[in-house]
């Protein structure tokens, strides 16, 4: 009785191989979340879409979403938007274009050679650290 009442009030105090698991693996995990992945290029799209959305794709598009939400039906509203950025995004200029382009490209290269240095995972700030770590 008395070890039923001990139990009952602190709890079983061994150690369970799941408690030891649960450890392990979150130990793994800050270690997956520190080790560096390979940078993945963005698209001009993407990045289209990054900068100018709110400047000057949105009005454009909250005008157009009655006309395109009754063209198609059952699309979903940021597949068309996608559409729709990717649409303006062909209507600017050539050399607008090629500027976003090759704006890529260098930041691509430049992450590309910070993780072929070894670099890439290795936080800067204390900020940074902190979310490594948490």
């Amino acid at each position: 009785k008395i070890a039923q009442w001990f139990r009952y009030n602190h709890g079983n105090t061994t150690s369970k191989s799941t408690d030891v698991k649960d450890n392990v693996q979150e130990v793994l995990n800050v270690f997956r979340s520190m080790a560096a992945s390979r940078p993945r290029k963005q698209s001009v799209s993407s990045l289209y879409y990054e900068r100018y959305y709110e400047k000057k794709i949105k009005v454009k598009f909250d005008t157009a979403w009655p006309a395109l939400k009754a063209s198609s039906p059952g699309v979903p509203r940021i597949q068309m938007c996608n559409n729709f950025v990717r649409a303006e995004l062909e209507n600017e200029t050539e050399a607008f274009r090629k500027e976003l382009e090759d704006e890529v490209e260098e930041t691509f290269h430049r992450e590309l050679e910070e993780y072929k240095k070894g670099k890439a995972w290795q936080p800067r700030t204390a900020e940074e650290y902190d979310e490594y770590v948490l």
